[in-house]
């Protein structure tokens, strides 16, 4: 038989790699996709907080504010121009927050709303080398808009933009109507925006966009509420000739106060309108019994109760908010529970509600009537301070009385010195205007407003 065959010895394996070598590429890989994952979150983290931000600020500076100051930390911005359209004037973006420049750089600078919708026609992220470079020459343009005779194109936008030092802008929609473009600049020595930069800072601009259209009907609803507490102040007022002088000293009383309490600005407003018509369901009761409160019969003592929930029902029908209709509703209840139309007490009683009856209170004290002379003042801090805790919060009356004693203190000290004396630095001395809009809008009175 023949021989077996002597198997040939098998192949020497390779070398296996050393740990490093394999290891290396995998574990370097992994690090930069951590460290990237680590930036994305950060980057969403923030832009949640800034659209959280965005979405409860209600006035429209406030917003504009956030909204550069984010952009320019977000994204290491040294220059914005945020052009937005302006209500009175159609056809035209103005501008509404610059940083990075000097006061006055955009001062008479304006963007035609149709360059600016020709600018973001390839999407809402637009590089302003790109747009201007359709421009014959920017180095005799003016600054945007500002006082041509005829609007510019949109690459002369865009080349007098770029010329300022803005390099970047983004579209701001709500819906889809153009409202407005940021143009940003100077990222120092980056190179542009990476895609989801663009892509953050779209998102971002989205939201600032809805965040600037709900400021902007938040304050015309303002406009509204506020004139309809005009009318109706002239309607109270032309039914009994007292409330005229009445109404204002509540008023200033109210915010007084409610500045010591250091209430929000939104809810002093809502205070103020409670003030100002918290007898507007009088208009459903007889002038002669409202002339001669004093001799009332059961019968029209029980309609005159009546008034806080037909003032109440009369401000929900026109959408006022809910806390100046609970200041209407509540403003005759009493800490102890003695008033009207519910018998609540204690903090069942909402706070502006609290504050007003005491100020009605007072106010309706020192007050010249038909059917009676007015108290001192003295004499009526006496009454209140007798009754602590009922009918009256009692931690509103003490300060209440403090509230007096500063404002008596301060009347006295410009009596002394005169209508001349140098005012209080950082205090406003104009006279006969109250503000509790903050847009311009005032309701009149005749004493200034203590702070």
């Amino acid at each position: 038989p023949e021989p077996a065959a002597v198997p040939e010895p098998a192949a020497a394996p390779e070398p296996a790699a050393a740990p490093e070598q394999a290891a290396g590429p995998s574990v370097a890989a992994h690090a930069a996709l951590h460290a990237q994952l680590r930036r994305k979150i950060v980057e969403f983290r923030n832009l949640f907080e800034i659209t959280q931000g965005l979405n409860l600020a209600r006035d429209l500076d406030e917003v504009l504010n956030l909204f550069g100051l984010s952009v320019m930390g977000q994204f290491g911005v040294e220059r914005l121009a945020l052009f937005l359209t302006d209500p009175d004037r159609e056809g035209i973006l103005l501008p509404r927050q610059v940083r990075g420049f000097a006061q006055d750089h955009f001062r008479d600078a304006n963007v035609p709303l149709a360059a600016a919708e020709a600018l973001v026609t390839g999407g809402p992220f637009l590089t302003l080398d790109e747009a201007a470079a359709l421009a014959p020459s920017a180095a005799s343009e003016p600054m945007v808009g500002a006082n041509t005779a005829a609007a510019p194109r949109a690459p002369e936008v865009a080349a007098s933009l770029r010329k300022s030092g803005l390099e970047w802008g983004v579209a701001l929609y709500v819906r889809r109507d153009l409202i407005g473009i940021l143009f940003v600049g100077g990222r120092g020595g980056r190179n542009g925006f990476q895609e989801h930069e663009r892509d953050l800072l779209t998102i971002l601009a989205h939201q600032a966009a809805v965040a600037i259209a709900n400021a902007r009907f938040h304050r015309q609803m303002e406009e509204r509420n506020l004139g309809l507490v005009r009318g109706m102040m002239s309607l109270i007022e032309s039914r009994d000739v007292y409330a005229q002088g009445s109404t204002e000293r509540v008023v200033r009383f109210v915010t007084a106060m409610a500045r010591a309490l250091q209430v929000p600005r939104d809810q002093v407003k809502s205070f103020i309108y409670g003030a100002v018509l918290r007898d507007i369901g009088m208009i459903a009761v007889s002038h002669l019994i409202l002339k001669n409160p004093a001799h009332l019969s059961e019968e029209e003592w029980s309609l005159i109760k009546q008034h806080p929930a037909r003032g109440a029902q009369l401000l929900e029908e026109m959408n006022l908010s809910r806390e100046v209709v609970e200041v209407v509703l509540n403003h005759h209840e009493r800490w102890g529970g003695e008033g009207y139309p519910f018998g609540i007490k204690g903090p069942e009683i909402p706070l502006g509600a609290r504050i007003v009856s005491l100020v009605d209170a007072y106010v309706a004290m020192t007050s010249e009537r038909p059917y009676r002379r007015a108290l001192p003042a003295e004499k009526a801090r006496q009454v209140i301070s007798e009754n602590w805790g009922s009918p009256f919060d009692p931690s509103l009356v003490d300060l209440f009385l403090a509230v007096l004693e500063k404002m008596e203190k301060r009347s006295r000290s410009r009596a002394v010195a005169g209508p001349d004396a140098p005012a209080e630095a950082g205090r406003d001395t104009e006279r006969a205007a109250l503000d509790p809009l903050g847009s311009g809008a005032t309701i009149p009175v005749t004493m200034e407003t203590d702070s």
